[in-house]
C-alpha cells in the first residue's frame, strides 16, 4: 500500500495524485474485501 502511494507521490503532479491514489486504494480495498 505504501509503495503505491510512494510511486504516485513521486510522480509528476505529486500532491495532485495523492488524493486520487488514496481513493483508488480505498476502492480496491472494498473490492478485495468482497
Amino acid at each position: 500500500m505504501r509503495f503505491i502511494v510512494h510511486i504516485l507521490g513521486g510522480s509528476r503532479g505529486g500532491m495532485m495524485f495523492l488524493p486520487l491514489s488514496f481513493s483508488t486504494i480505498l476502492y480496491w480495498a472494498q473490492t478485495i474485501a468482497q
